[in-house]
């Protein structure tokens, strides 16, 4: 009996073990990295860059750090890559993408390196509430329906389109996606959805 008992203790840790190792990879079976490795990585990048880079775009980040990092989903809702902010003074001046390790863009708030007043204070640049906030005009035509909490995500295979995405389900199916960005609202029905970037 207590060896039938530690065999089934056994099983269960596996299975456990198993399902923790099974969700920590994407569909790519690549490992979605932890929010400290994400930021450990923007900081070599980040060093790199203040102390090797001679582009005047890059010469504000001398005075900056490393910020929060987001993490931006697909639209089915699977970790994508962690936006790793630099701020400086309480503005949010650029960013260090970071995905499965690598690292496929840095970029900037700014268009000059002497101008930063226009840069955000936050990012991204609308909360959550304030995503519902703007949506409130097309979620109100699904009153009667589920409408679930926005989820910053990339629309699609381009990894650079952001927006809030809000589900609206019935009967437990998603019906339609309404995207919010600081400039525009759209909706996209469900059976119009472009493939996210794990399907390239």
């Amino acid at each position: 009996m207590i060896f039938i008992k530690r065999v089934f203790t056994l099983i269960f840790l596996v299975s456990i073990i198993t399902y923790i190792f099974y969700n920590s990879f994407n569909q790519s079976g690549k490992a979605i990295l932890s929010k400290k490795q994400a930021e450990s990585l923007a900081k070599s990048k980040f060093e790199r860059l203040i102390q090797e880079d001679d582009d005047p775009m890059v010469q504000p980040w001398k005075s900056a750090s490393l910020g929060d990092s987001i993490l931006v989903r697909t639209t089915n809702g699977k970790p994508s890559y962690w936006k790793v902010l630099v701020v400086i003074d309480k503005r949010v001046i650029g960013f260090i993408d970071i995905k499965n390790k690598n690292i496929p863009r840095y970029g900037f708030f700014y268009q000059s390196p002497e101008h930063l007043e226009n840069c955000p204070a936050q990012y991204p640049v609308i909360t959550s509430e304030g995503a519902k906030e703007m949506a409130k005009t097309v979620l109100f035509n699904y009153a009667n329906f589920s409408i679930g909490e926005p989820v910053y995500v990339h629309d699609g295979a381009v990894e650079t389109r952001l927006a809030w995405m809000i589900e609206i389900k019935k009967d437990n199916e998603i019906i339609s996606r309404v995207f919010v960005t600081p400039k525009f609202i759209y909706e996209r029905k469900a059976g119009a959805i472009i493939e996210d970037n794990q399907k390239k």
